[in-house]
């Protein structure tokens, strides 16, 4: 079983996938976060562009990060 699961890992790259499909796992669930908290701000009275400073604050670093994981995945790819 452990023979199996090692092969997999150097083999077939399975970390890569699974680190990879997280990434994107918590991009989407911080895009549902910052659409509620959109919403509340825009309930509060704040600026559309107060709202899309905030925003734009706080999806930024992941934002990155995606595009950091797309040139390795795809260049480890070659």
């Amino acid at each position: 079983m452990i023979a199996k699961i090692s092969e997999q890992f150097e083999k077939h790259r399975l970390f890569r996938r699974i680190t990879y499909c997280t990434t994107f796992y918590l991009v989407w669930n911080l895009t549902i976060w910052s659409t509620e908290l959109a919403y509340y701000l825009g309930t509060q009275g704040m600026s559309g562009f107060e709202i899309a400073a905030t925003i734009a604050a706080i999806a930024a670093p992941p934002t990155l990060l995606v595009g950091f994981m797309t040139k390795l995945y795809t260049e480890s790819r070659k």
